[in-house]
């Protein structure tokens, strides 16, 4: 493989996650309403049988004299998935297309330098969770901007409460009062899986309040299969997500079917081998939900058990600030959550892992509670995270211990590598582990598996969000043991294609949802076997299972599979590593059902900007520059590969040469770098490098003007300079934008038409190619 050098250089700096719903001024890490402000917000929501369809209007207005490049960090929900996204410039709308992820970032550059209006809309890289960036240019002078968002999200159901989440408190920016000088939001919501509205949980940034609505609050409709209302007001502060938290109406366990099937419409195959050929689908798509409830028996009181409990609480320098406040809240909700009977015991997790008090649990009493709470609330954040250490501790710890684990599950020092660390703790069988996630940036794979493996349950929170009411759900994780023998399937199951369960978890709690998705490949009247263990007790149900000839109302059905399909291949690529076939496929789906991936963005652009580009991998280097306080530098690829960086004195900078694998493209590819000070503190470095093996290409054509031959280069995108030769005499040739290709000029009585003129190309990768061309004019 030919050997191609890219370089990273930055200087020693901490870098700043996205926020929600916030705009920064392109060159600017903080947002600022003088310069950049939103002046108008439409929020519409509907769901439909836990199924939402938001959509999100933004108008920007630029406050400068001159034109600027903005870009708007967001947080959706876990489960969402973006389905348009569209830009408006001078009245049209620019909707966006899916494009492979480099090729769209390449093509919005390529546009931007030629002062046309692009919009890209990706996943930011590296990212566990769904944290987005929107980049819009240009943002005219003292003009305005609109773009629009929309997503869809299957609604998580936890302990059969049905919770939507419209984040909007800004994340890093805690000081920062996001102020819409108009807002407005609609909600519509219809079930036909009735909702206990009297026991709904509903905060929110603005005046909302049903019993007795302000002028702001229009058209309320509350039921048990209905909520409808709208809200519009001016100077609206949103500081405060907007959370809904409903009960389901269930009496016994349940199912509930949804399908689609249409076919007389066509799907359009993106594969490389087919790519935009349309053909007719036979197949139709069902979406499946088993509610799980058990009740107890009447006149059987339950009896409380003594249990051992260890709290692991990360006090390392990555939960700083509103994570940590986060991580005290629950702390202190699981300490009261114990019982008299109860032994405990606190680790506190960060460089070490150091427990509380040398005895292996103590007794929680009231008094020793409440002497743990207070060493917890005066402890000091401490720098790095070697999760390694917390589990060669856990070892220590006997059977049936329950591990609540505090944590955004992010690893400094150490065992590092994902992988590895899902192994380790997955070896310790004799914890069931409760985590904790907090935090926008969390570990949520490892942290998820470790859950789910130990037949325990993982609860995710931003550290923005008001916590009460899920913390209301937690005590259905922790008073109950989860069901065992969990066993489901379909009749005649030969007609089903691709059957995935949507739920994060594989534990199955009383009183607890599992979704299926899937295909089938004719209509059919089956059934659905369910079985389960309760206590001990076994309990059976046969379920009818009605697949429709035709069934046209819920389309959604259909990016709900394409969802559940590109995350089973992502996790594939996760375990075993990156196949082309499984990344051609995701390539495909996404542009098919216009879902964003590590692999792909939405590009909103004129659309005779946007073409098609071949990229081949390389074999780079890659070289840091920091300051001279840092003496370890590790990085670990997006491709899973981890590396340390030797340092080379005479040159100043840390180095390591990796092998980059055959399939990979190229493009910008996420490296999180690990740096080590002289104090032993860790900064965590998310940043992007730039693979090319391609040597540019170019067309030339000559043109007669006066006594100048104007020579016209149409090179690659990506090509730094071209070298003009004739007779050994060198010229010069130079981009255009008004042209956009590269122009140079040659006198014509000193050439003869016929004879040679060499080139030479350079990209920025420092790839060269020599190009000879004859004369004609």
């Amino acid at each position: 493989m030919r050997q191609i050098v890219w370089t990273l250089f930055f200087l020693f700096s901490i870098f700043l996650f996205g926020e929600a719903g916030v705009i920064v001024p392109g060159g600017y890490s903080y947002p600022d309403k003088n310069i950049l402000e939103t002046s108008e917000m439409r929020v519409d929501v509907e769901i439909i049988n836990n199924h939402a369809n938001v959509k999100i209007m933004q108008i920007y207005h630029n406050k400068r004299d001159f034109q600027m490049e903005g870009e708007y960090l967001f947080t959706m929900p876990d489960h969402a998935m973006i389905s348009n996204f569209a830009i408006w410039e001078d009245g049209e709308r620019l909707k966006g297309v899916i494009l492979e992820k480099q090729k769209a970032r390449r093509i919005y550059e390529e546009i931007k330098a030629k002062m046309v209006d692009p919009g890209l809309f990706e996943k930011k890289d590296g990212e566990t969770i769904n944290k987005f960036s929107v980049r819009v240019f240009p943002i005219p002078a003292n003009g305005y901007k609109r773009i629009e968002i929309q997503y869809t999200e299957l609604l998580p159901t936890p302990f059969l409460k049905m919770a939507y989440i419209l984040p909007l408190k800004p994340l890093i920016f805690k000081d920062y009062r996001n102020e819409i000088e108009n807002f407005s939001f609609s909600f519509s919501l219809k079930t036909d899986v009735p909702l206990d509205v009297d026991s709904m949980d509903l905060l929110s940034p603005f005046d909302i309040n049903f019993k007795n609505p302000s002028e702001y609050l229009k058209n309320v409709k509350l039921n048990e299969n209905e909520i409808n209302f709208k809200f519009q007001s001016r100077d609206v502060n949103l500081g405060e997500d907007f959370a809904l938290y409903t009960p389901y109406k269930i009496e016994k366990t349940s199912f509930s079917l949804l399908t689609y099937r249409d076919t007389n419409k066509t799907r359009i195959d993106y594969s490389p081998d087919n790519n935009g050929k349309v053909y007719q689908d036979k197949n139709g798509f069902f979406l499946g939900n088993i509610f799980v409830l058990e009740k107890d028996k009447e006149g059987v009181e339950k009896k409380i058990e003594p249990k051992n409990v260890l709290i692991v609480f990360d006090n390392s320098l990555s939960m700083k600030w509103l994570k940590l406040v986060r991580a005290h809240e629950i702390t202190n909700y699981l300490l009261d959550s114990l019982n008299p009977e109860d032994k405990f015991n606190v680790i506190f997790s960060n460089n070490r892992a150091e427990k509380i008090d040398n005895a292996l649990f103590i007794d929680a009493s009231p008094s020793e509670i409440e002497k743990v709470k207070a060493k917890i609330n005066s402890l000091l954040i401490t720098n790095g995270t070697d999760l390694s250490k917390l589990a060669d501790e856990l070892k220590k710890y006997p059977v049936n211990t329950r591990v609540y684990w505090v944590t955004d599950g992010m690893p400094t020092i150490g065992e590092i590598d994902d992988k590895n660390l899902e192994s380790i703790f997955s070896k310790l069988k004799n914890l069931t582990f409760f985590v904790f996630g907090i935090g926008s940036d969390i570990n949520k794979k490892m942290l998820t598996k470790t859950a789910s493996s130990s037949s325990g349950y993982f609860f995710h929170f931003y550290e923005t969000e008001n916590i009460a009411p899920k913390l209301k759900l937690v005590d259905q994780a922790l008073s109950q043991k989860p069901l065992s023998n969990f066993f489901k399937k379909f009749d005649k199951n030969d007609i089903f294609h691709m059957l995935y369960t949507l739920d994060d978890s594989s534990t199955v709690f009383n009183k607890s949802r599992v979704s299926l998705v899937g295909q089938y490949i004719k209509p059919i009247n089956t059934k659905l076997s369910v079985e389960y263990q309760k206590d001990g007790e076994k309990f059976s149900y046969e379920f009818p299972v009605n697949l429709p000839e035709k069934s046209i109302e819920n389309e959604f059905i259909k990016r709900v599979w394409a969802k559940a399909r590109i995350d089973f291949l992502l996790a594939q690529i996760s375990e075993s590593g990156e196949k082309t076939e499984w990344i051609n496929e995701i390539i495909a789906l996404s542009k098919e059902y216009t879902i964003v991936t590590p692999y792909t963005s939405f590009l909103a652009a004129p659309r005779s900007m946007i073409r098609p580009r071949s990229i081949i991998p390389g074999d780079p280097v890659l070289r840091v520059k920091t300051d001279d306080n840092i003496v370890s530098v590790t990085a670990k690829f997006q491709f899973g590969l981890v590396k340390k960086l030797e340092y080379l004195k005479e040159k100043g900078v840390w180095e390591t040469r990796f092998l980059a694998p055959t399939y990979l493209k190229d493009g910008e590819h996420s490296v999180k770098l690990y740096l080590i000070d002289r104090n032993g503190q860790t900064i965590i470095e998310n940043k992007s490098i730039r693979i090319d093996s391609t040597p540019p290409k170019m067309g030339v054509s000559y043109k007669l003007e006066g006594n100048k031959i104007k020579v016209i280069a149409d090179a690659s995108s990506d090509t730094r300079r071209i070298l003009g030769y004739y007779k050994n005499i060198p010229f010069s040739i130079k981009y255009s934008n008004k042209e956009g290709v590269s122009i140079g000029y040659m006198d014509s009585s000193m050439i003869t038409e016929g004879d040679s003129v060499k080139f030479i190309l350079e990209d920025f990768a420092h790839n060269t190619t020599t190009v000879e061309e004859r004369i004609f004019f």
